[in-house]
């Protein structure tokens, strides 16, 4: 039984970690278990971010996600920032 199954049974969060080599022209391989726990599909964009020597793939979806919950945190209005920006944009033009 592998560690991920029995971190689960357990109730806790197991983390997928696999092995790969950057291949020529510095291909990389990401393991099908991988790919499938994050929706990427073939074709699919990739953000990739270097932070403290580590490398960091992330989907384009997750970074909007991420965006949208820390522009949440900071918009006490709770208005849409598109009707927001909208709003302003028109006020500038009848200035």
């Amino acid at each position: 039984m592998s560690y991920n199954i029995i971190m689960e049974q357990l109730g806790k969060v197991a983390m997928l970690e696999f092995r790969t080599q950057v291949k020529e022209g510095g291909r990389i391989v990401l393991p099908s278990q991988i790919r499938k726990k994050l929706h990427i599909d073939i074709g699919e964009e990739l953000l990739l971010k270097v932070e403290d020597n580590e490398i960091h793939v992330m989907t384009y979806t997750s970074v909007i996600e991420n965006a949208q919950s820390v522009t949440r945190k900071y918009n006490k209005s709770k208005q849409k920032l598109t009707d927001l920006l909208y709003e302003m944009r028109q006020e500038e033009m009848d200035d």
